[in-house]
């Protein structure tokens, strides 16, 4: 729930189509501090796993008739299941990036939304690079310009502290692939403007000291 009350609860709440309803987290405090930030906690309902209380788990949220959509900002590696579940619930997902924990499982997922057809219920996932203005703006004076896309190389280089937020994570490596979703979705529609995409690679992930600080590879995007 890192991002949920810093982004998620501010922007739903900012929305005049979207009403806050209920939060769900795996502890009774974190689904209650998450309550407690909105602007009306009397009205949002608190689930959670632990401790065990009847009517009050993930399920029970999700059998609301009353819930049409639900923002799913967990662990990542704790991010594919919940998703899912929501998913067959018949719930329209928004789900924090990366997708999952690794691409195996990702891919897994996305094939398994895809194969519900097309009475599926949306599930996006929160990449808001690409609708940074900058991006956008890059993106509509490439496409004036016109032309071909020869090649592209886009290089990261970065230190993340050992108290950072991100590296505490389940999810160790967490830091390094939102640096890379980050930026691999912010070339993309800049590239697709003259109609070209963009993959990424990164090397072998590597952890050593320098000057109390944990090195980062740089991740490598290409054409």
């Amino acid at each position: 729930m890192t991002n949920a009350p810093a982004e998620h609860l501010p922007a739903i709440e900012a929305a005049a189509s979207l009403t806050l309803k209920a939060v769900y987290s795996r502890s009774q405090a974190s689904a209650a501090a998450l309550a407690a930030a909105s602007k009306d906690p009397a009205s949002v309902d608190v689930y959670y796993d632990s401790p065990a209380a009847a009517g009050k788990s993930l399920d029970d949220l999700l059998a609301r008739a009353d819930i049409a959509a639900v923002v799913v900002a967990l662990p990542i590696l704790h991010q594919p299941g919940v998703v899912e579940k929501a998913l067959k619930a018949g719930k329209h997902v928004l789900s924090e990036k990366p997708v999952a924990g690794d691409v195996a499982d990702g891919k897994r997922l996305v094939a398994w939304h895809e194969a519900l057809g097309e009475a599926r219920p949306l599930w996006a996932v929160a990449e808001n690079w690409r609708y940074m203005e900058s991006i956008r703006y890059a993106a509509q004076k490439l496409g004036e310009i016109g032309g071909e896309l020869v090649a592209f190389r886009l290089f990261k280089y970065g230190f993340v502290y050992p108290d950072n937020k991100y590296f505490k994570t389940e999810c160790e490596f967490f830091f390094l692939l939102v640096a890379g979703c980050w930026r691999g979705a912010g070339s993309d529609p800049v590239c697709r403007a003259q109609g070209s995409r963009v993959s990424g690679r990164g090397p072998p992930r590597r952890r050593r000291p320098l000057r109390g600080r944990s090195a980062v590879p740089p991740l490598c995007g290409g054409p």
